[in-house]
């Protein structure tokens, strides 16, 4: 026998979830919508929705490798490194010399520049679409946040790390048609 308080609850919950994700993918389109008008009023290039991801990475850890943008974006190592190429190539990531297997990729001055003023926009208008809110909600709102993207198992104590800024979803990078064959340049 199903007991329909409990059998209430999960509908409530499954309803729940199924809000908070389309919010998610609201706020995922906003934020790249918000960078590419951001970038249109800007002397710098124009970047798709992957070149920011991977250039909002690459911000965030420098002197990572190709090799690892590839394993957090669960794409094809040619993929990124064609991705790469174009953002080398536009002169806002460069590759650092360094001893060891792959080589170390940073963001130029000119990515560095186009990054920080990229998430100053975005910055001011997040806290805009927040104006009306307390101190304590937005603080609740980024707890909460932090707690749902945190990778520690549910259940675990979670110590939240300080925020990061992206500038577009770091898990919406567009898949592409690599060809298994190709030869990878940054590795």
């Amino acid at each position: 026998m199903v007991d329909t308080a409990d059998a209430a609850r999960h509908a409530e919950r499954d309803t729940a979830v199924a809000r908070i994700l389309h919010e998610l993918i609201v706020v995922a389109r906003r934020g790249v919508i918000s960078a590419r008008v951001i970038e249109a009023h800007s002397d710098g290039p124009d970047l798709t929705e992957a070149e920011q991801s991977i250039l909002a990475y690459l911000a965030e850890r420098p002197g990572i490798r190709s090799t690892d943008v590839a394993s957090a974006f669960a794409l094809n190592r040619s993929t990124v490194s064609r991705q790469l190429d174009r953002l080398i190539d536009l002169g806002l990531v460069q590759v650092v010399d360094a001893a060891g297997r792959g080589r170390p990729l940073e963001l130029t001055l000119l990515g560095h520049s186009l990054y920080e003023h990229t998430i100053a926009r975005l910055r001011a208008e997040t806290a805009q679409r927040m104006s009306g809110w307390s101190d304590a909600q937005v603080a609740e709102f980024a707890a909460s946040l932090l707690r749902f993207n945190s990778p520690e198992p549910p259940g675990d104590a979670v110590t939240p790390a300080p925020p990061t800024p992206v500038v577009a979803s770091d898990h919406a990078l567009p898949a592409s048609s690599p060809t298994s064959n190709e030869r990878h340049t940054h590795d």
